[in-house]
């Protein structure tokens, strides 16, 4: 008896411990904002095109945006430890971000693991967990006064706002794009200088793609003008090294 009492014990102490150790500051910091900045810089492929094509290029700027709001997010509550509610909907967001992106790129994990980066696609995981464990902690600590309404309007608004601002840059690329299709010289600079303006919020390789899909000499011509002028590179080049 005085044995499985001791058992019972210890297993219930490990979700404690557990707990206890993703909600530590440091811990937080480290895998819930250090983390993701390492993965980001070393992406070899899924948003930046480091080994060819990359997974999801349409979805860098959104991507990109709502990893900032997690991160600025976790970094405000271990900061504030203010409007629980509030956070407990910011928080719970950038887990399910992190619980998906981590499924999404398990394929390429398993396959990345013979080169060892692979292991880097786990990371989304240790990220949620902190995430998840933040947001019970805000929600713990907002007790009886926790506001689901709130919760819920501050999880869709981080979703909401970086898909926003993706969907108006397309449009704005769309529309610039669409300028270099014009026989008017003044129109196509005006695209060009439109892409310029862009900055990194625009994707060169867009240009690419819509390269090799142009049917006409004169349109490719525009389109291999209008890279060269944004990146200095050959966009022949470009595309097949895409490609390989």
């Amino acid at each position: 008896m005085p044995s499985e009492a001791v058992d019972s014990t210890s297993l219930n102490a490990s979700p404690k411990r557990a707990a206890t150790f993703f909600r530590h500051p440091f811990i937080a910091v480290l895998l819930g904002i250090v983390l993701p900045l390492v993965c980001l810089a070393l992406d070899p492929i899924v948003f930046k095109a480091g080994f060819g094509a990359p997974m999801m290029p349409t979805l860098r700027i959104a991507a990109y945006a709502l990893i900032s709001l997690s991160m600025a997010s976790l970094a405000a509550w271990l900061s504030l430890r203010r409007l629980p509610s509030l956070f407990c909907g910011f928080l719970g967001a950038g887990c399910v971000f992190a619980s998906g992106l981590g499924i999404i790129l398990l394929p390429m994990t398993f396959m990345g693991l013979l080169a060892f980066i692979g292991i880097l696609g786990f990371s989304p995981f240790l990220t949620a967990a902190i995430y998840w464990h933040c947001a019970r902690q805000a929600r713990e600590t907002a007790g009886a006064r926790f506001k689901p309404l709130v919760a819920v309007l501050a999880f869709f608004l981080l979703f909401s706002v970086p898909v926003g601002v993706q969907a108006y840059i397309a449009h704005l690329t769309d529309r610039s794009i669409a300028l270099l299709a014009s026989d008017r010289d003044e129109s196509v600079e005006e695209g060009i200088q439109r892409l310029e303006w862009l900055g990194p919020l625009f994707d060169p390789d867009t240009l690419v793609w819509r390269y090799s899909e142009a049917k006409s000499q004169p349109d490719r011509e525009r389109v291999a003008k209008a890279y060269k002028t944004l990146t200095g590179g050959d966009i022949e080049d470009r595309l097949a090294w895409l490609l390989d």
